[in-house]
């Protein structure tokens, strides 16, 4: 927590005028966009992963509740 504290904390860069007449749409749109995309596929893959190991160890209620803890 304290890295993105610290990031977002500090003081703008030097191109901070420059960032803000483009808007957020064209200086965030394809990075965030790819981030978000990023972040659902791990957070997919973790808890269907999870989901796969924890059925055939206990059962269906079980194994939905340790799927849902991994997302």
């Amino acid at each position: 927590m304290l890295p993105a504290m610290h990031i977002a904390a500090r003081p703008p860069a030097d191109r901070a005028g420059k960032l803000l007449a483009e808007g957020p749409e064209a200086s965030l749109a394809a990075a965030l966009t790819r981030h978000i995309r990023l972040c659902a596929a791990v957070t997919t893959a973790a808890a269907s992963v999870a989901w796969a190991i924890a059925g055939p160890i206990g059962t269906r209620g079980r194994a939905d509740t340790v799927a849902l803890v991994a997302w």
